[in-house]
């Protein structure tokens, strides 16, 4: 999610509108060195949540459990996104090998974990069990 962003002093005007503010004394000095009424655009990111990241997972290895199609989970995530076109083709000795793009918390926030990665793969994963999707997500505490 991509913002534009005016640094002002807060008024009147503005009492009910909701505000960023610096988290950090890094992130106060930085927005000290912006100009009052100066317009900057900015990335907001959501931080990886752990526990998502580990639910996700722990389907995975629910599917792989129930399933006699796959390995192991590594086998299964990379056959997701492949399905899911979450990586690139390259060719390599005359053949084309799917490249699957990273899941790694550097690689993508939460927000894009999960509308790329985690929402798309749910009824996939549900299906191969021939499962639903709530029953999916209630059901992979075992596997944590």
């Amino acid at each position: 999610m991509k913002l534009n962003l005016i640094r002002k002093l807060i008024d009147v005007d503005d009492l009910g509108t909701a505000a960023f503010f610096p988290m950090y004394n890094s992130d106060r000095e930085s927005v000290k060195r912006i100009p009052c009424g100066e317009i900057r655009k900015c990335e907001v990111k959501k931080s990886r949540n752990t526990k998502y990241h580990n639910k996700f997972m722990a389907m995975l290895r629910l599917v792989v459990h129930n399933s006699e199609e796959w390995d192991n989970s590594e086998q299964l995530l990379y056959w997701i996104k492949a399905k899911l076109a979450l990586g690139t083709f390259k060719e390599v000795d005359k053949r084309l090998i799917f490249v699957p793009d990273s899941v790694s918390f550097e690689s993508m926030d939460q927000f894009k974990f999960e509308d790329e990665i985690y929402k798309p793969a749910l009824p996939i994963l549900a299906n191969e069990i021939k499962v639903s999707v709530d029953d999916l997500e209630t059901n992979y505490g075992e596997f944590m």
